[in-house]
């Protein structure tokens, strides 16, 4: 990654890059900036928490605190894996877009800062805090008050921002063309490279069934296109559990980097098949999803195939996730993913909408 870092310096020498281990370095982009006067002193630098995407850092100068958020023309956690390197950029826009409705504002860190030439945004520090991926991996679960909140801010973001209320049309192409590929290909492709008894042994024979399933991948094809389709609701894009974090003051979302105008049934479905991996009791799925019907208009189909294919890329996808399911388990929810995609009325989940 030093070596990618050195390349991209070389070819552009103003740009700052954002590295834990230089606090004086930040310092100086900082007041650079306008955001520290000469007497501040960057004091503590540290991960804010496990990232994929992004570089983050949570900067402290015994005053004050913030979120500093660079996006590189890489994944951070996956270095091979190239990226748009404007995301960030993307995010701000995101900010500035919703900054005219308090109620979603409320839900979001404020954005204090944008550079679109170093891809940096400066962000609230909202406080200790931890992302609900908990959820994966333990009994806990939901609190009713918490599905109203979360359902609450997809329902008032998919009404309140479309295309024909809103100035600004995000398209977000290039990340949705990363995305459209680990969702919708390259769990599918036969021979993808990805070692999956190294994650849970047994799983690489499960999937084998799915990689040589022409009727499940040229469905995948289809929805990848939907997907890709722009569309007329403003969508956060990855609200799932590791976007929502769990501050003293409630609920804050984050990380809308893969947002972009599409259909409300993406979020929803998204939201709805981690609940699934996670285990979460149905019946509070359901309530979240009688709540979102109630304000808005869903399409059954669209919205399964969906949460359908989220499950599949979740379990034999990159993407992977800290689950406690068994192989067992895991081979039923492809199984019945299936079903959502190709035979939905054969699916347990159908019921979900019942």
């Amino acid at each position: 990654m030093a070596r990618r870092i050195e390349k991209h310096l070389k070819q552009d020498p103003g740009r700052f890059f954002l590295d834990l281990d230089q606090p004086r370095a930040l310092r100086e982009y900082l007041i650079h900036k306008g955001l520290l006067d000469g007497e501040e002193q960057v004091t503590l630098l540290e991960k804010p928490g496990e990232g994929n995407m992004n570089c983050v850092a949570r900067a402290g100068t015994g005053k004050r605190s913030f979120i500093i958020k660079q996006s590189r023309p890489w994944v951070e956690k996956y270095p091979q894996i190239d990226a748009p390197e404007n995301r960030a950029s993307i995010e701000g826009q995101f900010y500035e877009l919703v900054s005219s409705d308090s109620t979603i504002r409320k839900a979001l860190p404020d954005l204090i800062f944008k550079d679109p030439h170093s891809n940096i945004l400066v962000l609230e520090d909202v406080g200790e805090s931890a992302d609900y991926s908990f959820l994966y991996n333990t009994a806990a679960t939901l609190q009713k008050e918490e599905i109203t909140m979360l359902i609450g801010f997809l329902t008032r973001l998919h009404l309140t921002f479309t295309r024909e209320s809103t100035d600004g049309y995000i398209t977000n192409k290039e990340m949705r063309q990363l995305n459209h590929e680990h969702i919708f290909i390259f769990p599918l492709m036969p021979d993808n490279g990805l070692n999956l008894d190294a994650i849970n042994e047994g799983l690489d024979e499960v999937a084998k069934t799915y990689h040589g399933d022409s009727a499940l991948r040229e469905k995948a094809e289809k929805l990848g296109k939907l997907y890709l389709r722009d569309g007329d609701h403003l969508l956060h894009g990855d609200f799932y559990p590791g976007s929502w974090l769990k501050t003293s003051s409630g609920i804050r979302i984050i990380d809308p980097e893969f947002c972009f105008f599409g259909p409300g049934e993406f979020d929803l479905a998204i939201f709805t098949a981690h609940l699934i991996m996670a285990g979460e009791d149905q019946g509070n799925v359901r309530i979240a999803l009688e709540q979102y019907r109630c304000e808005s208009t869903l399409d059954p189909e669209i919205f399964f195939n969906f949460v359908g294919i989220e499950i599949i890329r979740r379990i034999i996808g990159v993407a992977q996730l800290p689950l406690s399911l068994d192989l067992v388990q895991k081979a039923q929810l492809l199984k019945e993913s299936r079903f959502l995609l190709l035979d939905p009325d054969r699916s347990v989940f159908l019921k979900l909408l019942k």
